[in-house]
């Protein structure tokens, strides 16, 4: 139905209610039912065709936008096809040139070939005689280096000599020899003096020129005796030669090691007659070289006693004698005073000090005695500590080691000089220290024999041995160094001179022995006495070396004794009281000695007890009950006590406000477990002296110096940082 006839059915619709009549009002209705039902249905179709309508909107606006994208990317492509179209156009010109000059450089390549073609033409001549006169050079330089060996043969390079102003190196070195290697016939030098680079003791090595060549070869035989020395003697020859050597010492040390007939002429090695060639591969770095030690043409000796440790850093104040400390460093140890007389007042590198250590409570029975000398650090001690009719001087004593840019001529002069003053006033003297002098076993007194001329020494001099015999001392001292150097001589000397006499090897638990103090190799480390002092004397005992305080040295330990008897009675009788009151523990239960707990109980007693419980009534009182049982306790104290022993405790009070001790800021944790496992492995091996806990005890103790070390050097560098 359009709409027309949808107006006009209303119309009619109207008009037929106006004239209608009551009957003819349902039939209306309908009508209009009919007419509102139609109209609903073509609203209904025309909202959807509305609906429709704006999806097909929101689809133009997205083929709009796509066709805009689309548009602007055909703009693109366009722009990028004429760009590209130009660069196509440019490297074809660029091809065009590269292909230009690619024909210009073959051609002038085809030239340089046929030049190089005849410059190769003419090279092989000139080849051929560089090849003629390189043999040429090589027989000039054969025969200058022969020449040079030739002319090098008769010298000898002594190194490890100390460097002193003025010096006369001719007159140093004839004394060298004389003293050291024990040559005692005047040796012919055509020229001595000093050259090359700085070595051994910072010093110049000192080439000699031997007029007779048998003199030269007497320095060689006897250059064994340099041994554990830091000297070494070499024959000369030019670089060229000496590099070669060099490479073939270690080949020469094996093959001797192998039992080979082994020689070394100049660079040649010859083994068992043949002679080895150097291939390439033979390059060993200077650092881990072998060198021949006792060999007849190259003796190297190892230093024994140096004023220093190269590869190890110095603990200041970690020797009694010898220290490494200057007037900045401060010792603090509670209860203890440090008194120190310092090479240097402030030094980057510290040695050559001397401390002294004392307890506080004997400050005033101890007085510094100065003096000018640097190598002695007198002091007094007080005849009331004692009880003796004088006082007693003694002086600690640092000689630098011979040879050395430290060493002094004038060292021991300055010793004996300044005892002979004390010994004017004091009866007491006693020396103790590092003389760095090795003396063998030498008398260190004058042996006078009635039956022969004398020289009139002996009428100038009080010759007092003879109180060793009174005091019951051996005259002829035992020692292990078999060794003897210059400055050991003039250490007997001053013991001739003075009658003065070497304590070690004499008195006390190193009276068999004469132990070795330094490295375990030699003896430096003495102590001389007046022989008015030797009687105080009970004990000299040479202790275990201990890297915690010192580098090389082994502590001397002394024991005088005191005329003080009645005190000393007295105090070991008020000892053994405080012992016996003292209470005692039983020592820790054994499984292995059982059997013997057992059968220490005494039976008997067991079986009286228990007729003693069967006799009481059943009215047992408490008191009767505790005497029971602490009689049967004490049976089994009494058995563990014989079986498993006791232990008394130290009696020492105990001070509860006592300050605690702080440790140093680098003393971590580490460093307190190594100290407490070393005291542990100490302690274990006082108890038990093997030599496996000696060893233990020993690798403990360096283990607890690396662990210091290492700290150490991490504070210093976390401080340096700040």
């Amino acid at each position: 139905m359009s709409l027309k006839e949808t107006a006009a059915l209303l119309a009619e619709s109207r008009k037929i209610v106006n004239q209608s009549k009551e009957d003819d009002s349902y039939v209306l209705l309908n009508m209009i039912l009919k007419i509102v039902t139609t109209m609903d249905n073509r609203m209904q179709k025309i909202e959807k065709g509305v609906n429709k309508i704006d999806e097909l909107k929101t689809i133009i606006t997205s083929v709009v936008a796509r066709v805009g994208d689309l548009e602007k990317t055909v703009h693109d492509v366009k722009l990028k096809n004429s760009e590209l179209e130009g660069s196509i156009e440019g490297i074809s010109n660029v091809f065009d040139e590269v292909n230009n000059i690619n024909k210009e450089y073959k051609a002038k390549l085809q030239n340089l070939s046929s030049k190089f073609i005849q410059l190769e033409n003419a090279t092989k001549f000139e080849i051929g005689k560089l090849r003629v006169e390189n043999e040429k050079i090589e027989k000039l330089k054969s025969n200058i280096l022969d020449l040079q060996c030739r002319s090098m043969k008769n010298n000898l390079i002594f190194s490890g000599l100390a460097y002193n102003k003025n010096e006369n190196c001719e007159a140093k070195l004839r004394n060298f020899i004389y003293e050291e290697l024990q040559i005692e016939h005047h040796i012919e030098f055509g020229n001595v003096h000093r050259f090359g680079k700085i070595g051994r003791n910072r010093a110049k090595p000192i080439v000699a020129r031997f007029i007779y060549r048998r003199d030269l070869e007497c320095v060689l035989q006897k250059a064994f005796r340099l041994r554990g020395k830091p000297f070494s003697i070499n024959e000369q020859f030019p670089a060229e030669v000496e590099a070669r050597r060099k490479k073939l010492y270690p080949v020469m040390k094996q093959a001797k090691q192998d039992g080979n007939q082994v020689s070394l002429i100049r660079d040649k090695l010859f083994i068992n007659g043949e002679q080895f060639e150097i291939t390439e591969h033979i390059d060993i770095d200077d650092q881990h070289r072998g060198h021949p030690n006792g060999g007849f043409r190259d003796i190297m000796m190892t230093p024994a006693n140096t004023n220093g440790r190269p590869y190890k850093r110095q603990r200041s104040g970690s020797s009694p004698i010898e220290t490494k400390t200057d007037d900045v460093d401060i010792i603090d140890l509670p209860g203890y005073e440090f008194r120190m007389k310092n090479r240097k007042k402030v030094s980057r590198n510290r040695s050559g000090g001397i401390t002294l250590g004392y307890k506080l409570e004997h400050a005033n029975k101890i007085k510094i005695l100065t003096t000018d000398s640097q190598f002695v650090l007198w002091f007094k001690v007080s005849s009331d500590l004692l009880d003796i009719d004088d006082d007693i001087v003694f002086g600690i004593v640092y000689i630098p080691p011979e040879y050395t840019n430290y060493s002094s001529q004038d060292a021991y002069s300055q010793l004996e000089n300044e005892y002979i003053i004390f010994s004017d006033n004091y009866k007491y003297v006693s020396l103790l220290g590092d003389f760095n002098g090795r003396t063998a076993d030498d008398d260190d007194f004058v042996i006078i024999h009635d039956d022969k001329h004398t020289d009139n020494i002996t009428d100038f001099i009080e010759n007092k041995v003879y109180m060793l015999d009174e005091l019951n001392i051996p005259k002829k001292r035992k020692s292990l160094d078999r060794v003897k150097n210059g400055y050991g001589k003039r250490l007997l000397d001053l013991c001739k001179g003075n009658n003065l006499f070497i304590v070690n090897g004499r008195i006390g638990d190193d009276r068999q022995y004469g132990k070795l103090t330094c490295r375990n190799s030699s003896i430096v480390d003495y102590c001389i006495s007046s022989v008015e002092l030797l009687k105080y004397f009970t004990n000299f005992h040479v202790l275990d070396f201990c890297t915690l305080y010192s580098d090389v040295h082994s502590p001397l330990q002394i024991t005088l004794a005191s005329t003080k008897q009645d005190v000393v009675n007295n105090q070991c009788l008020n000892t053994v009281t405080d012992t016996c009151n003292r209470p005692e523990n039983i020592k820790k239960w054994d499984n292995d000695k059982i059997g013997d707990f057992q059968n220490g109980i005494d039976v008997e007693e067991i079986h009286a007890l228990i007729e003693d419980i069967n006799k009481v009534e059943s009215n047992m009182d408490k008191n009767e009950m505790n005497l029971i049982v602490n009689n049967m306790c004490d049976l089994f104290l009494d058995s563990a006590r014989a079986t498993f022993g006791v232990t008394k405790t130290s009696g020492l009070k105990k001070y509860k406000n006592k300050p605690v001790k702080l440790d140093k800021e680098w003393f971590d944790y580490d460093c307190k477990f190594a100290r407490q496992n070393y005291r542990k492995l100490k302690r274990k091996f006082k108890n038990s002296s093997t030599d496996e806990n000696r060893q233990i005890m020993k690798s403990s103790e360096k283990q607890y110096k690396k662990t210091l070390d290492k700290a150490i050097i991490a504070h210093r560098k976390k401080m340096a940082k700040k």
